[in-house]
């Protein structure tokens, strides 16, 4: 599935889905375009990053990837990619894994990118710029910051967990 948000100054956000439409909002220089591709097909793999954004054929590739990527972050002048791990976390086995977010950061863009139907970061972000949109008013940097804030705030309770396990272990 692919979502994506477009927000220009002085106009209402508008939810697009079409790859025409993002491709004519990407082109908007002081607009603010966030695609969200969920679970997506290879397909529109080629649609979005290839054709519409140009990104380079190996993050393409990482991003389609379901094996583990070490976290990491890739210089490509007009864009930064990026890898990070969300967790989630099962109580009824009580596993702890991680969720990969690859995200493409421009001047203009977020482009971000996960396997699977949920992602807690995005879809938190997702419906709080509904409600709130000084998020999508100060950039693209600044939208991906309070997604990467809110992944970050996920680990907390898992290592509150582990401070109570290391706590019991030590009496």
């Amino acid at each position: 599935m692919i979502r994506a948000v477009f927000f220009a100054p002085q106009s209402p956000i508008q939810y697009i889905q079409s790859p025409a439409d993002i491709q004519a909002c990407l082109a908007v220089q002081d607009g603010l375009l966030w695609v969200s591709m969920e679970d997506a097909q290879p397909d529109d793999f080629q649609t979005i990053m290839q054709d519409i954004f140009h990104f380079h054929p190996l993050t393409i590739e990482d991003c389609q990837s379901e094996g583990y990527q070490p976290p990491k972050v890739d210089d490509f002048g007009d864009y930064l990619f990026m890898i990070f791990h969300a967790l989630s976390y099962t109580r009824l086995d009580g596993d702890l894994e991680t969720c990969e977010l690859d995200c493409f950061l421009g001047r203009n863009f977020l482009v971000t990118s996960y396997h699977g139907a949920f992602m807690s970061p995005v879809s938190f972000v997702w419906e709080r710029i509904k409600r709130d949109q000084r998020l999508l008013q100060n950039g693209a940097d600044f939208l991906c910051h309070a997604l990467l804030d809110h992944l970050v705030d996920e680990y907390m309770p898992y290592l509150d967990e582990l401070d109570n396990e290391i706590d019991l272990l030590e009496d």
